[in-house]
């Protein structure tokens, strides 16, 4: 269970960081 979570927060805040990267390399 914990690690399921873990997966997924973490998944999230890749996600997030990916983003915010890309915004920043467009802009």
């Amino acid at each position: 269970y914990f690690a399921a979570y873990f997966l997924q927060f973490n998944s999230r805040y890749y996600m997030l960081l990916i983003t915010s990267y890309n915004a920043e390399y467009t802009q």
